[in-house]
């Protein structure tokens, strides 16, 4: 049976508030500590919507909140995770753009029927940018809700050839290609772009030219 904290109050609110047993005094001291247990729990779940909150936007790249540091006496493992988060917030936040900022500048660009995706190392896509027009159709609908996390290779007819180039180095720039898209083969143009870090690819960045 899953019974929460709050469902065990409750029921004890409910019989202290029928006919049994128990002297006034005895009830009164009940009640102030059930209260003083309403008020931990919301304490608590205010605290995990902070976490909730700042977690979420760190996914999104977004290392700008803050977590509230409390009382570390009261309650020392909130304070310490606190800080912890706080502490990788502050650090990312030097160092990394946050999504937004990424969307917004490439859209700045204007970049006329243009998808640029980004890749991690084992092809993942972990970013995507879709500048088509209206009159493409339904290749406005590639997105990163609709791909995030996918492999990139569900959105080329044939890449194997792409993965060759990437990996003998062979540098792929306005290639011919087909994007495979909602049961349709759609002709592109297609570039590669290899990020590396300390001699080692840590992502790539494909640049989709719809025809």
């Amino acid at each position: 049976m899953n019974t929460s904290v709050q469902d065990i109050i409750e029921e004890v609110n409910a019989l202290l508030n029928n006919e049994i047993d128990i002297d006034k005094d005895q009830k009164e001291k009940i009640k102030s500590l059930l209260n003083q247990a309403d008020f931990l729990i919301s304490r608590y779940d205010e605290r995990y919507e902070y976490f909730d909150k700042v977690l979420m936007n760190m996914a999104m790249l977004d290392f700008s909140d803050k977590l509230p540091v409390e009382n570390t006496e009261e309650d020392p493992f909130f304070a310490c995770m606190s800080n912890a988060l706080n502490m990788l917030n502050e650090e990312f936040y030097h160092v990394v753009l946050s999504k937004n900022l990424v969307h917004t500048a490439i859209e700045s660009l204007e970049l006329p029927n243009t998808i640029l995706i980004f890749t991690d190392v084992n092809g993942k896509i972990k970013f995507l940018s879709n500048n088509v027009d209206e009159t493409k159709g339904n290749l406005r609908n590639i997105n990163e809700k609709s791909i995030m996390d996918q492999n990139i290779h569900v959105l080329f007819n044939d890449y194997d050839f792409i993965e060759k180039c990437i990996t003998k180095n062979i540098a792929i720039k306005d290639s011919a290609a087909e994007i495979r898209w909602e049961g349709n083969f759609i002709p592109v143009t297609l570039s590669v772009r290899i990020s590396t870090y300390k001699n080692r690819i840590d992502g790539l960045i494909y640049i989709v030219k719809i025809l």
